[in-house]
């Protein structure tokens, strides 16, 4: 089935997302992020991996050095699915800003996002309905990220929501697709899991 690189920013979501891939028959490799072995992760050749998942966590991208590293040294070419806290790393990586959401913190709030271009890697958002959030920071759907590397597939209140880069199958999503309340969130999971498996064939 392929083997993933989960890394772990401390989150009591992670084990629903990581039972997912366990339960679809993936050979994950389960890193907490900040650590000795992260450290040691970042001397290592990340081929083997066929995908990276980059779990959600607390505080800001900036305070995760070894993820961001990471990051910038996994290959373009394979797989990426950032949640949450994730989902910033991967904002954070490519220049654009984090900072604190203009609403209330979004914590357990189920929202409906508004797409803003077609998503090349998640083909059923349309028909996804409403979507958790636990995120008091975020990115500005206007930020000049989005008219470089990064395209915004959809926002709430000029925040993004879902965001793709523009030429690596990477993808970073806002809301917590593990959770029960978004009704059609493993619709998220069943896009990566094309993506990886598209990606080890070719």
């Amino acid at each position: 089935m392929g083997k993933l690189l989960f890394i772990d920013h401390f989150d009591s979501f992670s084990n629903n997302i990581l039972s997912w891939f366990l339960h679809t028959g993936y050979d994950v490799h389960r890193v907490f992020s900040p650590s000795k072995e992260m450290q040691l992760l970042l001397n290592e050749s990340l081929e083997v991996y066929d995908g990276a998942i980059f779990s959600p966590g607390p505080g800001h991208p900036s305070e995760y050095l070894q993820s961001l590293d990471l990051l910038k040294k996994f290959p373009l070419q394979k797989p990426f699915l950032g949640i949450c806290l994730g989902h910033q790393i991967l904002m954070h990586a490519f220049g654009g800003i984090v900072a604190k959401v203009d609403l209330n913190p979004l914590h357990g709030r189920r929202i409906l996002f508004t797409l803003v271009e077609p998503s090349s890697y998640l083909p059923t958002l349309a028909k996804m309905g409403k979507v958790v959030t636990y995120h008091s920071l975020g990115t500005p759907s206007n930020d000049e990220i989005f008219r470089k590397e990064i395209k915004l597939v959809a926002e709430h209140s000029h925040t993004a929501l879902i965001a793709e880069h523009r030429k690596a199958p990477w993808i970073g999503v806002q809301f917590h697709p593990e959770s029960f309340a978004s009704l059609h969130g493993i619709d998220v999971f069943a896009g990566f899991h094309a993506l990886v498996q598209n990606s080890m064939k070719s």
